[in-house]
């Protein structure tokens, strides 16, 4: 977007930023005065923030109504190009953008004139003029320095104008899609027009393709086709207009292309980076230049950056340009040492590939990381009442920040009066300092089947890295389900209690769509051995959840007066969150009477487990039943399970050479060792 601002009547009326050819000595602006009469002899020109005196070199300094004067990087050489110019003309030294910037015109008090060009608007070698209160690209090359912008004439042009945008060489090996330049000639600026068309090419007789494009504005250069060269030679490019949604001319335009195979041309090609610094600012733009010593002949440069370790902090790009570059990063390290890394693939005969690639290090200062560790017990899932009884099983969510820490162990249990009773014992292993953890913990409650513990707030406690958080929990009512005595149905179990049957672990609470773990125990007081098949399932009135409802089904064999744990894995599916029953069913040595053990489970709500994925950056449980992991063969009164997510937040360099440590004593063992065997021989 081009925003002129005007304090005088003297403005900026032409700007010649790209001319064919090289740029350098060959640009130029026109200023235009509809003032009665101004002084120049004060007047500076400033470009991208940096100011350039003018120096007159011909015409009047008092600048009349209705002139033109031009402000030339290099006089001499404007009049050379310009041979027939000879109105009034200042000299200066300014390098102007391709790609746009602020131009201003001063003097010695104050900014008269104000404008942002935007350099893509125009092709190489026209100006960028201003007619009726837009910039829009001249219809001649060279531009109409000292006259009136040729825009005005081509303005009773209308429809679309197609160019040829490709240049005259291009390169084997190269791949161009911008062929052509496809403008709307009535586009006003801050209208949009949504103009569709097809786009005809052919290149040689050899390739023709249509392309349709969609929603032109002002102006179409990329995805105007495509040509990839894969010989060298010349080669003729037409291009035409078949249809459109306005009117427009069809005619054909075509043009001689010459493509030149460089990989034969002897080169020496080295590339370089250049940075405004070495040292940065947290979340400051770091800006760099990949450098290269010979530009004439087409290359490409890959570029990224990474840390010291390798980690990739901005991935790589191609480029076919040395324009300068930019990434910001934010860092919560103390300080971050990065490494800017680039590789020049040039399409020449390269007779020197050494200096191929270039790195160039800076530093990027952060904060130093909080050493003191914390815990925050945010929330305690006991569903709509706050209330959970005796044999339940709930969650908490906490949030724990581990600092400069060796332990690695976090607790968390329901307890009365300092006596950690009340509940299970569950055990979390966090490893990483630095690092904040947000977890969300399973607590189960013990079933208080002999009434020992009343009806009243307990105490929740997390406790880590000699820390400890407390929150209190209101526990009334008790899972009767679970101080019911079970037995099987059969004779066995009813006439003599040879063989007994009873569930000795199962959650009260699952997750839709999981497998949970359930324990049976059979007693075997028999004077012999017998066979046993058993199995589970989840139901509802008539309908099995669990699928097939033998999908688990077991074969034990339990010696004469033994007895036997036999683990069950237990499926849900497509359960809506209820009451629900469980059945395990017990045959023994094939008789036809099937025994039952029946409780009651619930399948729960996965509200916390929504709100945690909606409102938290990391959840380590996501699934209480999947992830919970019962230790059978140890202490039966804790709970493990290892968290799965974590953000690190700084990973000192005492930790990193920590880890470092084994490899180290290895080397030093494997260099004695040799000095052993050196030294024998």
């Amino acid at each position: 977007m081009l925003c002129p601002s005007v304090v005088a009547d003297i403005m900026i009326n032409e700007i010649m930023f790209n001319p064919t050819g090289s740029d350098n000595n060959h640009e130029w602006i026109e200023i235009y005065n509809n003032w009665p009469e101004i002084n120049l002899s004060d007047l500076k020109f400033n470009e991208n923030n940096i100011t350039h005196k003018t120096t007159l070199v011909q015409g009047n300094i008092l600048m009349q109504n209705n002139t033109f004067a031009i402000i030339a990087d290099d006089a001499e050489q404007f009049l050379i190009d310009y041979p027939q110019y000879n109105k009034t003309l200042f000299d200066s030294s300014f390098s102007l953008s391709n790609s746009g910037e602020l131009l201003e015109l001063q003097n010695a008090t104050h900014t008269l004139y104000t404008v942002h060009y935007n350099g893509s608007l125009i092709q190489e070698g026209k100006s960028l003029s201003y007619f009726n209160g837009s910039w829009s690209e001249s219809v001649d090359f060279g531009g109409t320095p000292g006259k009136e912008n040729s825009i005005i004439q081509d303005k009773n042009k209308k429809g679309l104008k197609i160019s040829i945008y490709l240049a005259d060489e291009i390169y084997l090996g190269m791949s161009y899609t911008k062929l052509f330049k496809i403008e709307n000639l009535d586009h006003t600026p801050g209208i949009t027009d949504h103009i569709n068309l097809t786009l005809g090419y052919n290149i040689s007789n050899m390739k023709q393709e249509n392309i349709v494009i969609t929603d032109l504005n002002s102006y179409v250069t990329s995805n105007t086709g495509e040509f990839e060269p894969d010989s060298p030679g010349n080669y003729t490019l037409c291009g035409w207009i078949i249809n459109a949604t306005v009117d427009t001319n069809k005619n054909m335009i075509c043009k001689q292309i010459k493509v030149i195979d460089t990989t034969k041309i002897p080169c020496n090609i080295s590339v370089g980076i250049f940075t405004e610094k070495i040292i940065y600012e947290n979340s400051e733009s770091v800006k760099f230049n990949n450098l290269i010593n010979n530009e004439t002949l087409p290359f490409i440069i890959e570029y990224w950056v990474e840390d010291l370790f390798g980690n990739i902090i901005k991935n790589k790009y191609n480029t076919t340009n040395t324009n300068q570059k930019s990434f910001t990063t934010t860092i919560d390290n103390p300080d971050m040492v990065c490494i800017i890394k680039n590789n020049v693939y040039p399409l020449c005969n390269d007779i020197n590939k050494e200096d191929n690639s270039a790195e160039k290090l800076f530093i990027i200062k952060g904060e130093e990381p909080q050493k003191e560790s914390r815990i925050d017990i945010e929330k305690v899932y006991t569903g709509t009442d706050n209330k959970v009884k005796f044999g339940e099983s709930f969650e908490i969510r906490v949030k724990i920040y581990k600092g400069d820490e060796t332990k690695n162990q976090v607790l968390a249990w329901v307890e009365d009066n300092g006596e950690k009773i009340t509940s299970e014992t569950t055990k979390v292993m966090l490893y990483d300092p630095f690092t904040e953890y947000i977890l969300t913990i399973p607590l189960q409650l013990k079933s208080n089947c002999d009434d020992k513990y009343p009806n009243k707030e307990y105490n929740i406690i997390v406790e880590a890295f000699d820390i400890k958080e407390e929150q209190q929990i209101q526990i009334e009512g008790k899972d009767t389900s679970l101080c019911s005595k079970t037995t099987a149905s059969s004779s066995d179990s009813s006439k003599n209690s040879k063989i007994l049957y009873s569930l000795v672990e199962m959650p009260n609470r699952i997750m839709p769509n999981s497998e949970f773990l359930i324990e049976v125990k059979i007693i075997n007081n028999d004077k012999k051995a017998h066979e046993f098949s058993i199995w589970s399932y989840v139901y509802r009135g008539s309908k099995s959840y669990s699928g097939d409802r033998e999908f688990n089904k077991k074969f034990v064999e339990i010696p004469e007066e033994s007895s036997l744990i036999i683990p069950l894995n237990t499926k849900i599916l497509d359960a809506e969150p209820g009451v629900y029953k469980l059945k395990v069913k017990i045959k023994k040595d094939n008789q036809k009477t099937e025994n039952e053990i029946t409780r009651t489970i619930e399948v729960a709500s996965p509200e916390f487990e929504k709100e945690i994925k909606d409102n938290l950056p990391i959840t380590l449980l996501q699934n209480i039943p999947e992830n919970l992991e019962l230790n059978t063969t140890t202490e039966r009164n804790v709970l493990y399970f290892e968290p799965t997510f974590e953000r690190i937040v700084y990973e000192g360099t005492n930790y990193k050479a920590k880890k470092l440590i084994p490899y180290f004593i290895i080397f030093l063992l494997f260099g004695f060792a040799v000095f052993l065997i050196v030294k024998k021989l």
